[in-house]
């Protein structure tokens, strides 16, 4: 059994969205890593439970630019710090 996330980033690619229009004002390596961050924090306080599985973190094309710094914030301990 696995649970999967499917995340498009940043902002207004594929299916995803923002309810406020700056969500996708600033749309760089470094920024649409920290929205996944964020996001990931959120997902996480409202899905604890799924904080003891093993996490993986994937991506094709040009994910590989972003993956690595989203990779480092979690290595970092950033998705328990809440923000």
């Amino acid at each position: 059994m696995a649970s999967i996330i499917f995340l498009d980033s940043p902002v207004s690619s594929g299916f995803s969205y923002a309810r406020d229009p700056k969500g996708c004002d600033d749309v760089g390596d470094y920024s649409s890593s920290l929205q996944v961050q964020r996001f990931l924090n959120k997902w996480f306080t409202d899905h604890p439970q799924y904080l003891s599985n093993p996490f993986y973190i994937g991506g094709d094309s040009y994910a590989g630019k972003v993956v690595p710094l989203i990779a480092q914030y979690v290595s970092e301990g950033e998705l328990t710090k809440g923000s």
